[in-house]
């Protein structure tokens, strides 16, 4: 993976709604989805309390603009809606890593424990987002769209 420059992530945390423009690798127009999200999982120090070493992260999910890419052909509501709704189950496990460390109040030289919750989480959205992908079939089903809209509303992901 390529390090980002600078203005190529959007994270939830600076931008609650993807707009188009938001794409900005030119489209690979041999894929049948009409768009492709590289999701970010962002995971920081806030603070480490300095008697005990316990570690306070902020997390936060977002895009990496530079390796997402819409085809203009294919550009619909429901295609940014659907790409709006994986950003947003994103930064859902991006929040539940941040809930999941800072309950456990982790030693900040814990590294491989933290590390460890993180993948968890990350492996735990890509299952999710599989599915969203299985069910919605990359966004054209509208319905399952929005049962997947009420799970994440419900926090029932």
């Amino acid at each position: 993976m390529t390090k980002a420059a600078q203005g190529d992530t959007i994270s939830s945390r600076s931008k609650k709604n993807l707009q188009w423009s938001d794409f900005k690798m030119t489209p690979q127009l041999n894929k049948n989805t009409g768009a492709h999200i590289e999701l970010t999982f962002g995971v920081f120090t806030k603070k480490v309390n300095v008697w005990t070493g316990t570690i306070t992260v902020d997390s936060y999910g977002g895009i990496r603009r530079d390796l997402s890419w819409a085809d203009p052909k294919q550009q619909s509501e429901q295609l940014l809606n659907y790409l709006q709704l994986k950003y947003e189950i994103g930064h859902y496990f991006a929040e539940k890593s941040e809930k999941e460390i800072n309950g456990k109040k982790i030693n900040a030289g814990s590294v491989n424990k933290i590390n460890g919750i993180i993948e968890t989480w990350i492996n735990t959205r890509d299952k999710a987002l599989g599915e969203l992908d299985a069910e919605s079939d990359f966004g054209k089903n509208e319905e399952s769209l929005g049962r997947w809209r009420q799970k994440i509303l419900g926090s029932e992901l």
